[in-house]
């Protein structure tokens, strides 16, 4: 599971949840049925073991223009079927 999330102020509340901090709003995302957890921003890991590729991180309003943003990698290992669950919490 991956979600692009913008490049706020992040902080890990647990294993599972992210709090992350915008200007003109907050919100906390906790994933259900992970293995592990990742943050990646700008190509280079944030939280977790994951090797982050180049090209993981970045948004693109427009065409030759990248910029940062915060990637939630989720990872699990197993049999089929799988279920993640994002639980976005978010308040003002």
């Amino acid at each position: 599971l991956t979600w692009l999330m913008p490049d706020w102020g992040w902080a890990a509340e647990a294993e599972d949840t992210l709090y992350i901090t915008g200007p003109k709003f907050s919100y906390r995302l906790k994933i259900t049925g992970a293995d592990q957890i990742n943050l990646v921003r700008g190509g280079e890991t944030l939280l977790g073991s994951i090797h982050a590729r180049p090209s993981w991180g970045w948004y693109s309003p427009t065409y030759a223009v990248k910029v940062p943003a915060l990637m939630l990698i989720a990872v699990w290992v197993g049999r089929l079927p799988v279920t993640f669950i994002s639980n976005w919490q978010i308040s003002d």
